[in-house]
């Protein structure tokens, strides 16, 4: 089984810092996409347990819950050991690694991780049923498109949040997901600052799960200018919007209400900082990489603007283009290539 695309939370993470202004706008909901009718569309996928299993090998016959495990997952096994925890080597034909999962499941951070997953995860029921959902808004747009019928849920070792190993398969590392205050990710600060590892939260699972795969219908952004990852980013936000309209836009986003509404409230500067800058056409990227990418701030907007500000105003771009041309399909939206004509076209106006 070959890795389509590995989903690491700092990879691609539209998160914000402290954001905080004196007046709040809430969105509008003309600014939302319609809502289809989903009801008549099937998406069921079925969930296998993997953190159960792994958790319930005896640490004294390793060998026998490894070969049970490759005898029940065995792509996903191989997947496994292989590329999300790294300790075995490919060429491996002969199980010599089944000697190296002992230490592994018998480290004293790896059992308080499982036993946090069990406490947290006891029933994976509710998170399937959105999972599906979004499914089934994920056929209504992309007919032709593949979805995902398996899903795995695993320890990542604190590595991964989402893995795609195939466009019919989503492998979740449930412990990315165990609340902000979970005791191991304040050893991880330096892996996962505190700007992040605070969307590290149920509430925020099905979210990066369709940010994996709506990153992957997108793809890398054809252009270098700050416009071109503006809307490409933007054009990812809208989708995911699409597919999970109940999602609350600050999850989208990884704000907190109060940055949700202080960014709304300051759109308007915030494009207006870009203009005065002559940051929009810039090929710079070290001039505006924290408007477009994870980070607490962008001080090139203000002292307290958040990173990653650009991608908003992008999807408000998106949103006001898909809006005056509704006979654009999703599909088309991703096939258009040129930034400048979706900016154009959507006639773009922050409000005042």
């Amino acid at each position: 089984m070959s890795v389509k695309r590995i989903l690491t939370l700092s990879a691609f993470f539209l998160i914000f810092s402290s954001f905080l202004f004196l007046f709040s706008n809430c969105q509008s909901d003309n600014d939302k996409p319609n809502v289809p009718d989903v009801s008549g569309i099937t998406a069921n996928v079925t969930v296998h347990r993997f953190d159960q299993d792994i958790f319930a090998i005896d640490t004294n016959n390793t060998e026998g819950g490894v070969l049970a495990l490759e005898q029940k997952y065995p792509a996903f096994t191989k997947l496994y050991f292989e590329r999300i925890i790294g300790i075995k080597d490919p060429k491996d034909s002969v199980g010599k690694y089944h000697n190296q999962v002992r230490p592994f499941l018998s480290d004293v951070s790896m059992r308080g991780m499982m036993d946090t997953i069990s406490l947290v995860y006891k029933t994976f029921d509710d998170i399937e049923k959105q999972i599906e959902e979004g499914l089934r808004f994920y056929k209504h747009y992309f007919p032709k498109k593949q979805v995902p019928t398996e899903i795995y849920t695993m320890p990542s070792a604190y590595n991964f949040a989402a893995v795609l190993p195939s466009d019919t398969t989503i492998a979740i590392g449930l412990d990315m997901f165990l609340g902000e205050n979970h005791r191991t990710y304040e050893s991880l600060i330096t892996t996962y600052p505190k700007f992040i590892s605070r969307t590290f939260r149920k509430d925020y699972l099905v979210n990066r799960v369709f940010e994996l795969l709506v990153s992957d219908l997108v793809g890398e952004p054809k252009g270098n200018r700050l416009l071109d990852y503006m809307i490409h980013n933007g054009k990812k936000l809208y989708i995911i919007d699409c597919l999970l309209p109940n999602v609350p836009d600050s999850i989208k986003l990884a704000y907190t209400k109060e940055q949700m509404s202080g960014t709304y409230a300051n759109e308007g500067f915030t494009w207006g900082r870009i203009l005065k800058q002559n940051l929009l056409y810039s090929t710079k990227f070290q001039d505006f990489q924290k408007l477009v990418t994870p980070s607490p701030d962008a001080p090139v907007i203000a002292a307290e603007a958040p990173g990653g500000v650009g991608n908003f105003l992008g999807w408000q771009i998106v949103k006001q283009y898909m809006k005056r041309n509704p006979q654009t399909s999703l599909t088309d939206l991703i096939n258009m290539q040129d930034a400048q004509k979706i900016l154009d076209l959507s006639k773009y106006k922050p409000p005042k």
